[in-house]
């Protein structure tokens, strides 16, 4: 109609039809507009599934292409510390905690605690203070096994000669032998047959810890033909199960005692004295399979079927997460029985993945371990 104004509408109307023609971009934005961002079957080309990548799209916003927008799609977790919750002034009693592991983008896994409320059997584990002292570890029954040496008689005796420590190094060995003499794992000894020195090594977690180098003695022992279990095979057995509890036994060796006639032949040397072990210590040549003769006859049962070791790790395993209950209580039980005592700081209970001998196993089945 001649002299007739346009609308604001209507001008803007065209210029959005001119946009959807192909025409040349306008400079023109509304804030107010909602456009909806969608994906498809074809947007999955190239994509492996499942994955932990970001989410990186191009959008074209006031003119301009913005080639890398980040996608927020919301967190799979909600993480609070435990202090917090305390704050909040909400008790333990009403948080239903177990283990689980969190997988990052980087592929970092960190080991958590999940509170939430689930319809499962409890299991009253009774772990007490995570720190295990030696002291509560009285260890296997020498009718159920000792470890033995089986020497060589080719082999001469030899006693090493004494190295020097620095005085904080002393320090920390004279801590380790007060604290093996406690626990009753250690003895002094006069006239040692064998002698050798101690090493002290920093582990992990930057704490200290006291071996004696038993190179020597190693030598003069036959090696044990005892089988160990091959990795490969009971890590696939681990894999596809619903639910998972790993375990590891605390301080390993010194839960089985050395057989008294070669209890001597351990003698090693500190600044105030010469001690040896009536525990088997860590560092003995064949020590490896004499722990997994013992855990072979503990879990015979089980091996297999809802249970897997190597050595001193455990793990139990369920098809199905509702069978978990019982299958843990069983193996449970037969620790008890044997008084084998775990170390709950390494302990996970009731995952549905897990590291097991540098793998990630889950119940989709095998991934190489981030670490």
């Amino acid at each position: 109609m001649p002299g007739a104004k346009t609308s604001p509408n209507a001008k803007r109307n065209a210029k959005e039809a001119k946009i959807e023609k192909g025409d040349r971009p306008l400079r023109t934005s509304s804030l107010t507009e909602e456009k909806i961002i969608s994906f498809n079957v074809e947007d999955m080309d190239n994509v492996q599934d499942p994955n932990h990548d970001g989410l990186v799209i191009t959008l074209y916003v006031a003119n301009h292409f913005i080639r890398r927008i980040l996608i927020d799609g919301g967190s799979s977790v909600n993480i609070i510390q435990h202090d917090v919750l305390k704050r909040m002034g909400i008790p333990d009693y009403e948080i239903i905690s177990k283990s689980a592991v969190l997988v990052g983008f980087s592929g970092e896994a960190r080991d958590v605690l999940e509170a939430k409320e689930q319809d499962v059997k409890e299991l009253s584990l009774s772990l007490g203070d995570p720190d295990v002292k030696h002291e509560d570890m009285t260890g296997i029954s020498k009718d159920v096994s000792t470890h033995k040496f089986g020497h060589d008689n080719s082999f001469r005796p030899i006693h090493q000669k004494r190295r020097k420590f620095a005085p904080e190094r002393n320090t920390v060995i004279q801590e380790e032998v007060e604290r093996l003499l406690k626990a009753g794992k250690i003895r002094e000894v006069k006239f040692p047959r064998w002698l050798a020195n101690v090493v002290v090594v920093q582990k992990k977690n930057g704490k200290w810890r006291v071996c004696v180098d038993f190179t020597d003695l190693n030598k003069a022992c036959p090696k044990d033909p005892f089988p160990l279990p091959h990795i490969d095979k009971i890590v696939d057995a681990t894999a596809s199960h619903e639910m998972l509890t790993f375990m590891d036994a605390s301080s390993r060796f010194q839960q089985i005692q050395m057989e008294p006639s070669d209890q001597e032949d351990t003698s090693f040397m500190t600044p105030p004295d010469i001690y040896c072990y009536i525990a088997m210590p860590f560092g003995l040549k064949n020590a490896g399979a004499t722990y997994q003769r013992l855990v072979n006859m503990m879990f015979k049962d089980k091996l297999g079927d809802t249970m897997e070791v190597y050595i001193d790790d455990m793990v139990v395993k369920s098809k199905k997460a509702e069978d978990h209950p019982r299958d843990l209580e069983g193996a449970l039980d037969i620790l008890d029985h044997y008084n084998m005592k775990l170390n709950p700081s390494k302990c996970h209970f009731g995952v549905g993945a897990g590291k097991f001998l540098g793998y990630m196993v889950t119940k989709r089945g095998i991934e190489a371990s981030p670490e």
